[in-house]
C-alpha cells in the first residue's frame, strides 16, 4: 500500500475514534444535566471576613482567574483557582456583579465555595539574589 495512503487512513481512524470520544462526552452531559429532576442549579455560598455576602442556588457563576474570564455551570468539574475583578452570580435572566480584588473559589460536587478579601498574592521575583 502507498505511504500516503496509510497515513490517511491512520489519520483517519485517530479522528473518527478522537469524535466517538467527543460523541460520547457529549451525551453524557446531556443525559447528567437532564436527570437532575429539573434542578439545574447550582449552590453558591459567598463568604468574607465579616460573614455571609450571598447563599443561593445559581444557574451559573462567572469570574476570571490568570487565564481569563471562566464559567462554572451545573455539574461542573471540581476545582480550585485564584479569582480576580469581580464575580457575576447568573440566576435566570437576572445577573449580579460583585466587585473583588482577589479571592479564592473552590468548586465540588455542585456546590461553589467564594472566600473573598484575600492578601495579594506576590509576583514571583525576576533577579535571583545572592
Amino acid at each position: 500500500m502507498n505511504v500516503k495512503i496509510k497515513k490517511m487512513i491512520k489519520f483517519l481512524n485517530f479522528a473518527f475514534s478522537n469524535l466517538l470520544i467527543d460523541l460520547h462526552i457529549c451525551l453524557l452531559d446531556y443525559l447528567l444535566i437532564n436527570s437532575m429532576d429539573g434542578n439545574k442549579s447550582i449552590h453558591v455560598v459567598i463568604k468574607d471576613k465579616n460573614g455571609l455576602i450571598l447563599e443561593d442556588d445559581v444557574t451559573a457563576v462567572s469570574s476570571y482567574n490568570d487565564k481569563g474570564i471562566f464559567d462554572v455551570l451545573p455539574l461542573h468539574t471540581n476545582f480550585i483557582t485564584l479569582i480576580r475583578e469581580k464575580i457575576t452570580i447568573h440566576k435566570k435572566a437576572e445577573t449580579k456583579d460583585i466587585m473583588l480584588r482577589v479571592g479564592l473559589m473552590k468548586v465540588d460536587a455542585n456546590n461553589i465555595n467564594i472566600y473573598l478579601g484575600l492578601p495579594e498574592p506576590l509576583e514571583p521575583e525576576t533577579e535571583v539574589k545572592q
